[in-house]
């Protein structure tokens, strides 16, 4: 059998729901992601089962649809048989996620129209919303359609006539959600652009402005970059396997960072034979963690080592004052890409404590490593040896190695 993985921390620990309509829903038990969407389904589907039942078996055109209260409860009775009881308070939908809204004029509590108007005025919920009324009046309808009444339909209700609303509602649901994921699509990619220009440092008011509109920025941020770990020299890694690892990496990151998801840049060095994630760090992240920041970006590289299929490399820039010069340390964060070769290996590289700099602000073993650049020019062999030695000497004194 096909082991399935979480689309978002790549855990295979999935969990499977049958719901009484026959429908699965799935929700990864690891990250908990889809948890409470798959639950909600389920209950929808137990109610639809219910409602379609009764409008498949019954033999009248015409249904009886009763809304009443009974003890602080509201009761949906089709028919005379109940079919769903609830504590009637509208405020729930701040909580929930809801599709469809079907309210009698005349109901217990608020009457059908004021709900509608409180919801739209209140921005409570997007769902659909039906009226069931029987009053063939101008005036309801107009007050229905003035707060987006997806239908307004005339008791008795005819069964065919209330099981096409419900196919038109499902087919236009699903729409919606096309139309959202695409537009969420077109908004991620957007802030990546604008965040990708503050990050290589190219950028105007326009880009700064947009970003710090849509991240909660303060002040203490540092340039982060994740990439996999150095494969072995007889391991052949396509350039295919490297993207799909990339993906990867960025859904996992995503995951781990929820609430800061949008702090996460899918290829950063996008004009570098570079397979990596850039992570805008603030400090904010680990102080609400209640962590401190090594032990936040260690926390995260754990997390990606038990979720990923290979292990992955963090390069941790300078902290700067703002994000405005986050270009600063992703150029710190280069520097140790670069570095990476003469170093011992680890999962964690901080640029503060790998790169020492002297009180001129140049990085040490610049001589030694000018001296052996000359030598190489002239290719005087005998200089070369002697010049390698001294630089490799320098380095070791400094806790470097090369391997």
């Amino acid at each position: 059998m096909l082991k399935m993985n979480c689309n978002y921390c790549k855990s295979t620990k999935l969990e499977y729901l049958l719901s009484d309509t026959n429908s699965t829903y799935t929700y990864c038990s690891n990250c908990k992601k889809n948890f409470d969407l798959a639950h909600k389904h389920i209950a929808i589907d137990a109610l639809l089962k219910k409602l379609l039942n009764i409008l498949n078996t019954s033999n009248e055109r015409s249904l009886k649809i009763e809304v009443t209260q009974e003890n602080g409860s509201i009761l949906l009775i089709i028919n005379n048989i109940r079919v769903f009881k609830t504590d009637f308070k509208y405020d729930f939908l701040k909580k929930e996620s809801v599709d469809l809204i079907i309210a009698d004029i005349q109901m217990p509590v608020m009457i059908g129209l004021d709900l509608q108007e409180a919801i739209r005025k209140e921005n409570l919920s997007n769902a659909y919303f039906v009226i069931l009324s029987g009053y063939a009046d101008f005036e309801y309808a107009r007050r229905a359609l003035q707060n987006e009444c997806t239908d307004y339909i005339l008791k008795p209700v005819d069964r065919d006539m209330l099981l096409k609303l419900l196919n038109r509602v499902s087919a236009m649901r699903d729409e919606d959600d096309r139309m959202r994921q695409k537009n969420n699509k077109m908004e991620k990619a957007y802030l990546a652009r604008n965040q990708i220009a503050l990050i290589k440092g190219k950028y105007d008011d326009s880009n700064l402005q947009y970003v710090t509109s849509q991240m909660k920025c303060k002040e203490g941020v540092r340039y982060v970059e994740i990439q996999m770990a150095g494969c072995d020299a007889d391991e052949d890694v396509t350039d295919q396997e490297m993207r799909e690892f990339q993906r990867q990496m960025y859904e996992c990151c995503t995951a781990f960072l929820k609430d800061y998801a949008e702090n996460c840049v899918f290829d950063a060095s996008a004009d570098e034979k570079i397979y990596d994630v850039g992570l805008i760090f603030f400090q904010y992240m680990a102080e609400e963690a209640g962590l401190d920041e090594n032990a936040y970006l260690n926390g995260l590289v754990e997390y990606l080592g038990e979720n990923l299929s290979r292990p992955v490399t963090m390069l941790v820039g300078k902290k700067v004052q703002d994000i405005s010069l986050i270009a600063r340390s992703y150029g710190n964060a280069c520097m140790l890409r670069s570095f990476q070769g003469f170093r011992s290996k680890k999962d964690i590289y901080f640029y503060e404590e790998e790169v020492q700099v002297s009180n001129d602000g140049m990085v040490l073993c610049k001589k030694s490593l000018d001296d052996l650049l000359k030598v190489v020019e002239q290719n005087n062999h005998m200089e070369i040896r002697a010049a390698v030695d001294r630089f490799y000497g320098e380095m070791s004194q400094r806790g470097l190695r090369g391997e």
